[in-house]
């Protein structure tokens, strides 16, 4: 089944709630919110306080990205402030291990980056929710490798 998870980075900031509502009356059972610290990624989104505010607007699923260079220190922020699956990047089983143990069931987890054939068994052992591969966002060559192996990972996790 395919959702549709729009992000917010799209819309009006000065209207955030509003746009937030748009896209849930548009059909939008998802919404992506791309944290960004100016560190990790070049860009700078927004915080916590900000997500919360725009949740009173917003009765779906929002999917939360931290691209951020300290997760861990904020991941607990964001579950509390009302995000359903907390998306991290780049983590090594230990730091995932311990993402997984701060957010403490508030939200669910999704493990992207560094995804691999070999090492999605042991991601999902660890309790991720969800797996993503972040290729599939970020380069159309590595789409084509990505998407070539993304049957055989789904047949080996059965």
């Amino acid at each position: 089944m395919i959702k549709i998870s729009p992000s917010i980075l799209s819309a009006d900031f000065s209207q955030l709630g509003q746009e937030a509502r748009k896209m849930q009356q548009a059909g939008a059972p998802w919404l992506h919110i791309d944290v960004m610290d100016g560190h990790f990624v070049p860009n700078i989104s927004f915080g916590a306080p900000v997500m919360k505010c725009i949740r009173k607007d917003f009765d779906g699923i929002f999917d939360v990205h931290l691209m951020i260079s300290e997760p861990l220190r904020y991941a607990k922020d964001f579950a509390k402030a009302g995000a359903d699956i907390i998306m991290l990047d780049n983590m090594s089983t230990e730091e995932m291990q311990e993402a997984i143990r701060i957010i403490d069931g508030r939200a669910e987890t999704e493990c992207s980056g560094n995804v691999t054939k070999e090492n999605i068994a042991r991601l999902t052992g660890l309790g991720v929710d969800y797996i993503s591969s972040g290729a599939l966002t970020h380069s159309s060559p590595i789409l084509d490798i990505s998407m070539k192996n993304l049957h055989p990972v789904k047949e080996d996790v059965r």
